[in-house]
């Protein structure tokens, strides 16, 4: 399995209410990937995303640079949300359509201190998970199920936001531009 599958959906956004323009946000982090039952991740994935927040439209789009299993190269994966009900509610799904499903944000609109995932992966499988700020990191748990139901994988990511100029340092280097 592509480990880049692993990390989207990440997403929270800061304070906003009313009308106001979109904004950019960028994150440095890592995925943590555990087998059931396991106390040691069986990898760690570097992941950076650049995040534009745009309350007016609705919607959010989030541009996750990872490294693959072929040394020296990156893969980016763009995932769309759009809001779907005034609760916090956003339908998702990435440009290459190897997902969809549903992220619920629970909090202030747009500054949202926790969310659930609920995702269908094109390949029958799918991910259940939950996320939350604590103190200055912003943390997940999703767990991979098989199509029968049976538990593949638990990802835990830990992100913490950086200015512009880190997130453009570290994508030039993952990307080797």
């Amino acid at each position: 399995m592509k480990w880049f599958v692993f990390l989207f959906l990440f997403s929270c956004t800061h304070a906003l209410t009313g009308k106001h323009p979109a904004f950019v946000e960028h994150f440095t982090g890592e995925v943590l990937v555990y087998k059931p039952k396991a106390t040691k991740p069986m990898g760690k994935i570097l992941s950076i995303v650049r995040r534009t927040v745009d309350p007016d439209a609705k919607q959010i789009m989030e541009e996750v640079v990872q490294p693959t299993k072929e040394i020296g190269k990156a893969k980016e994966i763009t995932t769309n949300f759009t809001q779907i009900d005034e609760n916090g509610k956003f339908k998702v799904q990435d440009h290459g359509k190897t997902f969809m499903g549903f992220v619920q944000f629970q909090g202030t609109p747009w500054s949202w201190e926790e969310w659930t995932y609920d995702i269908q992966l094109k390949n029958g499988s799918y991910i259940k998970g939950f996320g939350q700020f604590e103190s200055d990191e912003m943390r997940t748990e999703k767990r991979m199920y098989s199509k029968k139901g049976k538990l593949l994988y638990i990802l835990k990511e830990r992100f913490r936001e950086v200015d512009a100029a880190t997130y453009k340092i570290k994508r030039k280097e993952l990307l080797n531009k």
